[in-house]
């Protein structure tokens, strides 16, 4: 410490010199003798030895000298009374005189920490302190940071393993050893953590010593483990239940085997849908998927079912719900007897329609009923109809046309064209079979499918070509498959690239930032968020950018921004004989127009067409028919009138020079001289051309029409080049307009004609280089062509030859410059501009995103090159070109390798003998002449049989494909499922077995067929009365009972009498009546305004001025002559030509025709006039009903398609109780059924005219009518013909051919009274019956 008192010591010596110092200078206010007066800062005046009292506790900071106060001052040792002693704060370094200077005192014992021996105050001195700094710890045995022990609160955490033996120092005390000393660790043979001291198990193998002992296993042997087969931790020998399946061992007839403790019957079969896992002895009841299959086409075919459908439907496709169906079926296969019933109920839950079937050994008993939406009953019918063939609509099994039975024993079936075509021998023939090359065969699908079958890979086809493509991911394929449009390389490099524009359009990626806008919202090009400077000026005041104009989109108030256009006016003409003109919608319209007729077609007696008509721009000549058809015939389409109409729109340009149409603003193409109908925006160009004197311009003043470069290098030159030739005799090469041109070219002088100096015959001559004949030189180039080829004269042609370089050294016309596309790679033929910040974006495949305008610039911006086009290096490397230019029909390389050369070598003989290239085989078009290259196969099916009689195989569907589950119910029924791709088959079974039900559907339209007849009886009513099958008949001819028209006092003319000409009604309704339009004006003397002529001198002033009035005026003659005005049209003709009367001509007709079916009215003078202008064609003198001409036999109603097939009997056996007849009828009226099928049913009809059996009509003995049985079956069918010819000879009048079974009309039948119901509502059943009426072409 005596450094420290040395140091204290200096420190007092010196605050004494200070205070000497500051009282000689007066600072401290000692008081000046000679002044007498007193210092204010001296704490002691009455002290002459004290003076300072920093912390004001009356001990003055220092004496000097001895205290003159009674008692005594003592000086102040903590001047600052912070409790440090000054002589402390001067060794520590803090100031003695400022409270708020303090040292460091760890441990608050007013020792600072720097000369403090326990800077923590734990009474262990700073040296043998492991944390000198932290009271609660002391000692750290290990080194490792963590104390041995932590008294109190301590941010250090203790240590539980002192000597860092890997022992807690807990079980190190509980073991004996001691825990300060790393080396002294308990003992712990079996290294399981756990000293032998305290260890109950000294080998860890979870048994204690003491089990392993009884157990009879190895204590010390981790090895040796007791025996547990329930691993329930007692070994075997201590287990009373060692199997562990709740049976005592004493019970267990297996006390080994957990899964039994007794024998259990079942199937033991793991394979079946029934497996009993529990079982051990198998009790014969397995059931596999074939079993099930088997019970369950069992249960279709031989057993009593129902099934039950119902749907909603939303038939105008509002959102609504219109109306439910319900659908009910019963299947009696064993009684031959099948039910399908429909019904029809409203939104609002009224029962609208009912329609039952009910077939049953040759009947069908059909119940309707139907109700208006009133309420009231519209149909309630019940009928018998007999003898009809009807198979059961639940279970048919499939046709096909050609069969074929595979060595597995299913079988593949086809209906290929080539078997219509002329059916061979189905029964016998194989056809499935390819045979390859080597002899082996394949299935024929398998040929050209893409994939090698044969071992010699004859099924696929061959080719050889010059060129090949190298993918992007590395593989070489045939240049023949890029751009076939299917990808044939692994990363689909093959195929032009494409880019999908934001509104979901499509066009080339090349496209995509070439400069020009492909998408119609222009997202192929980068956009920037640029200001524009144009504006527009809406009507109602307000200012929109001039961009908005003329974009489709109304963006002023009263959309005067948008184009507005008139009405639509034709624009073609169509010139008649005599000079006038007519439109060209008016020619081939079925009325003469032209005043000789020559706008209609005409044709000679032979009816060949004589009219012609020619194309007014390619010179086409066509038949004056195809005009106005409908169809463009002329190459520019000039044969069809184009309707146009008129923009009324328009705008000013700024200059007031010009006012161009609306549609002309905003089309980037400036119309306006000073270019202000087209947007401006804030943009600096940034590229510059060069000219040849060394200035330069902006890049965008090249290619716009004028020079602005001094010789004028920056717009497009053009220049004659001629392309003709002629080769000097020295092989030297002139143009051919050199040759015979008076002057010598050649160094022979061999280019110009020489002669016989006495005959002067010509010596030369010139032989034509394709056609190859020889002329005299001098015919050469004189003006007209004397060679065959044409190629004596000279020719040529005008082309560019100023040209610019792109930066790869590629030259293009300088006609490309700034045309809004990049003909250059890199795009610097267009103008470049400082667009401000692109907003545009590309994604990139892996999510990255790169600016618009780096995509097609040559680099890889995105990781895997998604960002450029696909490209085709040429084969001489001369060119590379985007992937598109390959293979579409033009070279775009110099060697010609962008087009494929490819020849295929193998080829498929066709069943007739013809040969066809393989690639063609089953391509889906039929080249074959008998169409064997597409004979297609499917499968499979099992016990397919063919009918001879039928000429079609019939096949059973063989069990299908899928998953197969199997559930056994605690009763003993079972729950079965098939599930494949599409369907779901779930059948139910019952404990004995048989079918519950079978469900089938896709999860969402389920069919449910359950055992049973659902309540329903199948017992037929056979007291109903019989009606006739659902026939009608369609007709196609020229009805033969003539149409007539009721004038308005009631007399009946015939129709052919409207609009002829002459008036035939009384009151003239039966022809037009034309309105008249006056033609001849007047103008008035202020030349402001016309008026009609007649209104000239007719006492009332219709001119503004009043000048039609004036009588003493003149009025100029045509001939120049002059009358008075009191002469004009005053029903006298004063000049010469008459044109001071007026003049009319035919206006607008008045007379209106009404359509009968109430739909329409047209003028009268349309009436006749060859044309249908009525929907109904009611306007032409066309009887109503039937008559001569083609009959096709048609079925109506919910069964007409498949559900049923209608027969009418015999047509060949005469005695037949099932035969129908042929009926001729007077019928008043007639109304339009069916859907695909126009049909004309008769409404009340009287007594037959005439009747006759369809087997005496096919058995053609009745004159005038031929039958067509359409499917040779015998029977009268569903669209089967007939033809009924003038020749047919009846007693009466008839308009109407009925179909009758004996007093049975089959227009009566329910179904044809009411056929379009639900053909109308669009339903189709659960089964797939369609409730259209099907045309039988």
């Amino acid at each position: 410490m005596i450094y420290r008192s040395l140091e204290m010591g200096n420190m007092k010596v010196q605050t004494i010199l200070i205070t000497l110092i500051l009282l000689l200078s007066g600072c401290l206010g000692v008081a000046d003798e000679t002044l007498n007066e007193i210092d204010q800062n001296d704490k002691f005046p009455d002290d002459d030895a004290a003076f300072l009292d920093t912390d004001d506790d009356g001990m003055p900071d220092i004496l000097i000298g001895e205290s003159t106060s009674t008692p005594p001052l003592v000086e102040d040792t903590d001047d600052d009374n912070d409790g440090f002693l000054d002589v402390m704060e001067n060794s520590c370094g803090t100031d003695p005189m400022n409270a708020t200077s303090m040292p460091e005192d760890l441990d608050g014992d007013f020792e600072c920490d720097e000369y403090d021996f326990d800077v923590d105050g734990d009474t262990v001195f700073n040296d043998a302190d492991a944390f000198p700094r932290d009271a609660s710890a002391t000692t750290d045995t290990d080194g490792d940071g963590m104390p041995d022990t932590v008294i109190g609160e301590s941010s250090l955490t203790e240590d539980l393993d002192d000597d860092n033996d890997g022992w807690s120092d807990v079980d190190e005390t509980a073991c004996g050893s001691n825990s300060l000393v790393a080396t002294l660790m308990p003992v712990d043979e079996n290294g399981d953590g756990i000293c032998d001291a305290v260890s109950t198990d000294d080998d860890a193998d979870t048994y204690s010593d003491d089990e392993e002992t009884q157990c009879g296993s190895d204590p010390l042997d981790a090895s040796s483990i007791p025996a547990d087969l329930d691993n329930d931790t007692i070994c075997d020998a201590l287990d009373d239940d060692m199997d562990g399946d709740g049976t005592p061992n004493a019970q267990d007839m297996y006390p080994r085997d957990p899964s039994k403790h007794e024998d259990v019957q079942g199937c033991i079969n793991t394979a079946a849908l029934n497996f009993n896992a529990d079982a051990n002895l198998d009790d014969g009841t397995c059931v596999d998927a074939e079993d099930v299959y088997g019970m369950m086409m069992n249960f279709i075919e031989n057993e009593t079912w129902h099934s039950s459908f119902s749907s909603a439907e939303d038939i105008d496709g509002d959102g609504v719900i219109d109306l439910y169906t319900t659908m009910l079926a019963i299947s009696a296969p064993a009684q031959d007897s099948w039910i399908m019933n429909q019904v029809l109920t409203s939104a609002e839950g009224m029962e609208v329609y009912n329609l039952t079937y009910f077939y049953s050994n040759g009947t069908i008993q059909l119940s309707q009923y139907a109700a208006s939406e009133d309420g009231e009953t519209d149909m309630d019918d019940q009928v018998l109809i007999h003898h009809q063939y009807a198979e059961n609509p639940m279970m048919n099994s499939p046709e096909w046309m050609h069969c074929e039975e595979l060595s597995d024993n299913t079988w593949v079936c086809s209906d290929s064209e080539y078997f219509t075509e002329g059916n061979p021998d189905s029964a016998t023939e194989t056809l499935h079979a390819y045979t390859c090359a080597d002899g082996t065969t394949i299935m024929s699908s398998e040929v050209n499918d893409g994939t090698e079958d044969c071992a010699d890979g004859s099924d696929e086809p061959q080719f050889s070509e010059t060129y090949s493509y190298t993918c992007l991911s590395g593989e070489t394929i045939g240049l023949m498959h890029v751009n076939d449009g299917e990808e044939d390389c692994a990363d689909g490099s093959d195929e032009a690239k494409i880019f999908q524009c934001e509104d979901g359009s499509n066009t080339y990626f090349m496209s995509a930032n070439d400069g020009g806008a492909d998408c119609d919202d222009e997202s192929d090009e980068p956009m920037y968020n640029v200001t524009e400077f144009s504006t527009f000026d809406c009507m109602d005041g307000s200012q929109i950018y001039l961009s908005q104009v003329n974009d489709g989109i109304e963006d002023c108030m009263d959309a005067d921004d948008e184009p507005v256009y008139g009405e639509m006016t034709e624009t073609t003409e169509f010139e008649c004989n005599d000079g006038d003109y007519i439109y060209l919608s008016q020619v081939n319209d079925g009325a003469a127009d032209c005043a000789e007729g020559e706008d209609e077609p005409s044709f000679d007696e032979d009816g060949e067409e004589t009219s012609e008509f020619t194309c007014p721009d390619s010179g086409q000549v066509y038949p004056l028919s195809y005009v106005n058809d409908g169809y463009d015939d002329c190459y520019y389409g000039g044969d069809e009138p184009v309707m146009e109409q008129e923009e009324i729109s328009v705008f000013d340009c700024a200059d007031g020079e010009l006012t161009i149409e609306l549609s002309e603003v905003n089309n980037e193409n400036p119309d306006c001289d000073d270019g202000s109908d087209e947007p401006v925006y804030d943009m600096t160009e940034t590229s510059m051309f060069d000219c040849d004197d060394g200035s330069q311009i902006y890049f965008s003043l090249a290619n716009d029409g004028e020079e602005d470069c001094a010789n004028g290098e920056d717009e497009p030159y053009e220049e004659y080049v001629e392309n003709s030739s002629f080769d000097c005799a020295d092989g030297e090469t002139i143009e051919l307009s050199l040759v015979n041109d008076g002057t010598e070219d050649c160094r022979d002088g061999d280019d110009e004609p020489s002669y016989d100096p006495i005959t002067q015959q010509e010596l030369t001559s010139y032989q034509c280089p394709y056609s190859g004949e020889s002329i005299a030189l001098s015919l050469v180039n004189d003006g007209s062509y004397d060679c065959e080829d044409y190629e004596d004269e000279p020719y040529g042609a005008v082309e560019e030859t100023l040209f610019f370089t792109c930066e790869d050294g590629d030259e293009i016309p300088m006609s490309l410059l700034n045309d809004d596309y990049n003909d250059c790679q890199g795009g610097e033929d267009e103008a470049q501009y400082d667009m401000g910040e692109e907003i545009s974006i590309f994604t990139c495949d892996d999510g990255t995103e790169v600016a618009f305008s780096l995509v097609n610039n040559g680099d890889n911006d995105c990781a895997n090159g998604e960002d450029e086009d696909y490209t085709y290096e040429c084969a001489d490397g001369s060119n590379t070109i985007p992937l598109v230019f390959v293979n579409s029909g033009a070279s775009f390389c110099q060697d010609g390798s962008s087009e494929s050369d490819a020849q295929e070598s193998t080829e498929f003989t066709c069943f007739d003998g013809e040969t066809i290239p393989l690639s063609y085989y089953l391509d889906g078009g039929e080249d074959c002449s008998d169409a064997s290259d597409e004979i297609d196969f499917e499968g499979d099916w099992t016990d397919c049989v063919w009918d001879a009689d039928a000429g079609f195989w019939v096949c059973v569907q063989s069990m299908p494909q899928g998953l197969w589950s199997g559930e056994v119910q605690d009763d003993g029924s079972m729950i079965v499922t098939i599930m494949d791709e599409e369907t779901i088959l779930t059948i139910n079974i019952n404990p004995d077995m048989s079918i519950a039900s079978v469900q089938s559907g896709d999860g969402e339209d389920d069919a449910l067929y359950t055992a049973g007849t659902g309540g329903h009886d199948l017992a037929m009513d056979m007291t109903l009365e019989e009606a006739a099958p659902p026939f009608a008949v369609g007709f196609d001819g020229e009805s033969i009972q003539e149409a007539t028209f009721e004038c308005n006092d009631g007399t009946i003319i015939d129709f052919a009498l409207l609009n002829d000409g002459a008036y035939d009604c009384a009151g003239e309704e039966d022809e037009p009546d034309y309105e008249e339009v006056e033609m001849s004006y007047w103008i008035c003397a202020d030349e402001m305004e016309d008026i009609p002529l007649s209104m000239v001198s007719d006492g009332y002033a219709d001119c503004e001025d009043g000048s039609d009035e004036v009588l003493t005026s003149t009025f100029d003659c045509y001939d120049g002559t002059s009358i008075t005005l009191d002469m004009v049209s005053d029903d006298n003709m004063d000049c010469a030509d008459g044109d001071d009367e007026p003049e009319y001509e035919e206006g607008q007709d008045t007379n209106v025709f009404y359509c009968n079916d109430g739909s329409d009215s047209i003028p009268m003078e349309w009436v006749n006039d060859d044309y249908d202008d009525c929907g109904d064609g009611s306007d032409e003198a066309e009887g109503e009903g039937h008559g001569y001409g083609y009959y096709s036999v048609e079925t109506l109603g919910f069964g007409s398609d498949g559900l049923i097939e209608w027969n009418g009997g015999s047509i060949t056996d005469s005695t037949s109780a099932d035969g129908m007849d042929l009926v001729l009828s007077m019928c008043d009226s007639f109304e339009e059924i069916g859907e695909d099928v126009q049909i004309m049913r008769g409404v009340d009809c009287g007594d037959d005219v005439e009747r006759w059996s369809f087997a005496d009509i096919a058995a053609g003995n009745v004159v005038g009518i031929e039958f067509f049985d359409d499917d040779g079956s015998g029977t009268l069918t569903n669209g089967d013909m007939f033809m009924i010819t003038e020749d047919l000879e009846t007693t009466e009048d008839w308009n109407a051919v009925r179909l009758a079974k004996g007093m049975a009309y089959a227009d009566e039948n329910p179904e044809v009274v009411l056929p379009g119901f639900t053909a109308a509502l669009g339903i189709i059943s659960m089964l797939g019956a369609a409730l259209l009426v099907r045309k039988n072409e």
